[in-house]
């Protein structure tokens, strides 16, 4: 678990630079292109890695709510709402760094985050 949580921040650190590199105003298919698979591979890898190792006893059953009031007292939520946070700004950073209009890299943006972290 530690070792997948390790690469995947180490890959949203290795990331972000590239989404500042530059604030092109000229579409690029190139980069879009690559944005977008290299996205879908890491959430398409994310998911199987966090389903096999952090959810697998309760995958199970049925869907079920779980009070974690005892256990985290909403910390939890704010982490995911941080996280989501986070995710979009760096989506919006990366979509303006391929090239697309900044209204277009707003909205894509945030619900690249919110369509993430909504599993989770």
């Amino acid at each position: 678990m530690n070792r997948f949580l390790f690469i995947t921040f180490a890959l949203l650190i290795l990331l972000s630079p590239i989404s500042k590199a530059s604030d092109s105003t000229v579409y690029n298919k190139k980069r879009f292109t690559a944005l977008v698979a290299t996205t879908s591979t890491l959430y398409a890898a994310g998911i199987i890695g966090i389903s096999n190792v952090w959810y697998k006893e309760q995958m199970s059953g049925t869907f079920t709510f779980f009070n974690d009031n005892g256990e985290w007292n909403h910390m939890d939520k704010m982490g995911h709402f941080y996280t989501s946070f986070l995710i979009s700004d760096m989506s919006v950073r990366m979509l303006k760094w391929s090239g697309c209009t900044r209204k277009k890299s707003i909205w894509y943006g945030g619900l690249t985050g919110a369509a993430i972290m909504l599993p989770i």
